[in-house]
């Protein structure tokens, strides 16, 4: 039995081994030097110490150190299993070792890198402005974020002084923040913004300033109140909507949005066809209805979801009429076109040599063939069918033209037609859509928590439904919206002051109880009645002008209305 002091591990790959004396000491050198199973494997060294202590060379880092002396000392029944756990295998693995342990002191210190021209050092900065871009070195777009609230506040101090000067409504506001500020804030969101939590923190704060001024809310109202007030949606779901639509855009790439797929391989995509101008006939058209041998009317429609063209000749006395469905995703435009030139392409085939006149009701089909930057494929391949013996005409839809009132009645019935004739892609104006719409349901399903803690419950159960066309500016409104306003419930919540309204008829004190209930402000109350909800007060011009005038009179009056608590 071999009584060991202590067993300790190398930073070289070896093991220190502290006997009792030097009888056990020698024993554990033979046992490791003399042991053919050990050896050229493990080594045992004794220092130059005073203790009785032996090195064992050769050990691997991850074996313990506890099962090194139990191994060695089965002497000749050490099995193979155990020599191979026990030994290193090459002299690679132990250089590799230590160069790892070299990386992982804790205090690694490594020299910054220095450039210079001429002898003269140049600076070395961790971020990059590129067209008005910010990258850092960590790809994190917080040094983007930072520089665009300091150019938002800039802009945003200038905007509430001529608000105030200037008179301008919040209407206007409002729309200058989502003509300008907001389209700051999103400008090339492709390239830095990657939906972390910290970015969607910081850009709902910047978002956060610019309402607080439009509205006239007090700062302790919440962000997401505020952004269902001033009917602005979450900026960091617009983020979300932009990069998306770079992507369903530029790459044709199928993205998942909110809990929705946007097939962005099935969209409209424009590909252009370098055709010389002198091989194109001009297209002209205009708004005469002549009598013709051949004439031929075109319509297209959407039904239901349901989406067709149609188009009716009128040839020799005799009445054709021809009827196509696309698919549910088109768009009205893209059935007129196809209308236009499903009826080119069969004058082409029935009587190329007569002349034809074409009816349509659809000013922007006839306008777009005119365009030089043509940016579509069927207006591109309608343009092309075109020739000299083909007259354009535009008729006022719905008027009692017979060739467009049937027209449009078999572009209907093709709506109803049980298969696909044409399929086409979806088109850029229906993804914007459908990528609006998925926002504005998301927005919707997060404003619908209604469990307790939740910011904004008070404004949750005024709007039930959010909106972008809501616009609450003024901040007497928003104090009754948010129920953040002078009042004593207010005051001592957030532990600015210990006050109740000297009425003593309510516990709570809020601003909803001075503009309905407090007799003190009765005088000033007429047409608001006990029973008058907050989105009446807040919907109806007459009371909301009351309202505000109740609201004012606390203001003014405070010193009146509140008493402090002992």
């Amino acid at each position: 039995m071999v009584n060991v002091k202590n067993v300790k591990k190398l930073q070289n790959g070896g093991v220190a081994i502290e006997c009792n004396s030097e009888e056990q000491l020698t024993r554990i050198m033979d046992e490791v030097n003399k042991n053919q199973n050990l050896q050229s494997k493990l080594e045992a060294k004794k220092p130059n110490l005073k203790l009785p202590k032996v090195i064992i060379y050769g050990v691997e880092a991850d074996f313990p150190k506890e099962n090194l002396l139990d191994t060695i000392c089965r002497q000749s029944a050490t099995s193979a299993v155990d020599t191979a756990t026990l030994a290193a295998t090459t002299k690679k693995r132990k250089r590799a070792q230590n160069v790892v342990e070299r990386i992982t002191k804790e205090r690694t210190v490594i020299n910054q890198t220095t450039v210079s021209t001429a002898g003269n050092p140049i600076k070395l900065d961790r971020n990059l402005k590129m067209l008005g871009v910010i990258l850092d070195d960590s790809q994190t777009g917080i040094a983007h974020l930072g520089s665009l609230r300091n150019r938002i506040i800039q802009i945003l101090n200038r905007l509430t002084i001529a608000k105030y000067r200037r008179g301008l409504s919040g209407k206007v506001v409002k729309l200058l923040y989502k003509r300008a500020l907001e389209r700051i804030l999103v400008y090339a969101a492709p390239a830095w913004w990657t939906g972390s939590a910290l970015q969607r923190v910081k850009v709902t704060s910047i978002q956060r300033q610019v309402l607080l001024a439009l509205s006239g809310a007090f700062r302790t109202t919440s962000s997401k109140a505020l952004q269902v007030c001033c009917g602005a949606e979450p900026i960091d779901l617009v983020l979300d909507i932009e990069v998306a639509w770079y992507a369903i855009k530029h790459h044709q790439e199928d993205v998942s949005l909110f809990g929705t797929l946007f097939e962005g391989s099935k969209m409209e995509h424009f590909s252009p066809v370098q055709i010389h101008p002198d091989h194109l006939t001009p297209v002209h058209w205009d708004g005469q209805q002549p009598d013709a041998p051949l004439s031929i009317f075109t319509d297209g429609s959407k039904l239901d979801g349901r989406v067709g063209a149609a188009f009716l000749v009128y040839h020799n006395n005799s009445v054709e009429e021809h009827q196509y469905r696309l698919s549910d995703h088109c768009s009205v435009f893209q059935a007129e076109t196809v209308a236009l030139q499903k009826a080119i392409l069969w004058k082409r085939q029935n009587a190329p040599n007569e002349d034809c006149h074409i009816f349509s009701d659809s000013m922007s089909v006839l306008m777009s063939l005119q365009n030089h930057l043509i940016k579509n494929n069927q207006v591109q391949t309608t343009r092309q069918l075109l020739d000299a013996s083909i007259s354009l005409h535009w008729v006022k839809a719905h008027i009692g033209v017979a060739g467009n009132e049937e027209a449009d009645r078999a572009a209907k019935t093709a709506t109803q037609k049980a298969g696909v004739d044409v399929h086409l892609g979806i088109p850029e104006r229906t993804m914007k859509r459908l990528l609006k719409d998925s926002l504005l349901a998301h927005w919707q399903t997060d404003w619908d928590i209604r469990e307790e803690g939740v910011k904004g419950l008070h404004t949750r159960n005024i709007f039930t439904k959010v909106s972008r066309t809501r616009c609450i500016s003024n901040p007497y409104d928003i104090q009754l919206a948010t129920n953040h306003g002078l009042s004593p419930h207010y005051l001592h919540k957030f532990n600015l002051r210990d006050c109740s309204c000297r009425c003593g008829e309510d516990r709570e004190d809020t601003v909803l109880h001075f503009v309905i209930k407090c007799p003190l402000l009765s005088h000033r109350r007429n047409l608001i009645k006990i029973n008058s909800t907050i989105l009446q007060v807040l919907t109806h011009p007459t009371l909301r002008r009351e309202m505000r005038t109740i609201v004012r009179y606390v203001y003014l009056h405070e010193r009146d209305i509140f008493q402090n608590t002992d």
